[in-house]
């Protein structure tokens, strides 16, 4: 059955249930990180799935415009605005700089370029994950769409280069299936140079 989202204590996650049910849980658990980035809260489902999976974390959800009056639990910071902005850009990766594992959440209008933005700032041992993602659109096309959802924003060839050059190394394949990928930085970056938001 093809999907487009899930509910979560009410609440829209534009998630498949796999995911939400089975796949994220068990990866939250085993990366049990200090601080996560969610770049994108529409209606705050997800936002909430997080504090609930993760009630010890630090979470700053962002979102582009006020859409809904956001409830969250005391450390769950929602900032409203263009993620791109110099403000909200700055926010950010000083969040993603903070002590112990951080795991970033690209899951706004642009994945790929939020990707590429959100890799310069991680530390060693930090997580980075992308939603909509299938490996190619081959893949997306024979396994996914007309079957179990619709959406492939962002596939490997959009980030591999970002990947090398800040040694982002592929975990719980798993995460495929709820068509996310997670990078885990093992190692410093191999050249100094930013990768580009443009």
């Amino acid at each position: 059955m093809v999907e487009s989202h899930v509910l979560y204590k009410g609440l829209v996650t534009e998630q498949t249930s796999l995911a939400v049910n089975h796949i994220l849980p068990d990866i939250l658990k085993q990366i049990n990180p200090a601080n996560i980035l969610e770049v994108g809260t529409a209606e705050g489902g997800m936002t909430t799935f997080l504090s609930d999976q993760c009630p010890d974390s630090e979470i700053l959800t962002i979102e582009i415009l006020d859409f809904y009056n956001y409830n969250f639990r005391a450390g769950v910071t929602s900032v409203i605005g263009n993620f791109f902005s110099e403000e909200i850009l700055s926010i950010a990766s000083e969040f993603i700089k903070k002590p112990g594992i951080s795991l970033v959440l690209c899951d706004g209008g642009n994945k790929s370029r939020e990707f590429a933005f959100l890799a310069n700032y991680l530390k060693v041992g930090d997580y980075i994950a992308a939603h909509d993602y299938c490996f190619s659109w081959e893949v997306f096309k024979s396994k996914f769409q007309n079957k179990i959802w619709n959406y492939c924003r962002i596939t490997e060839s959009h980030i591999h280069q970002i990947c090398v050059n800040h040694s982002l190394e592929n975990k719980f394949e798993n995460s495929q299936e709820g068509l996310w990928i997670i990078k885990q930085k093992t190692s410093e970056n191999k050249n100094n140079l930013p990768n580009s938001i443009i």
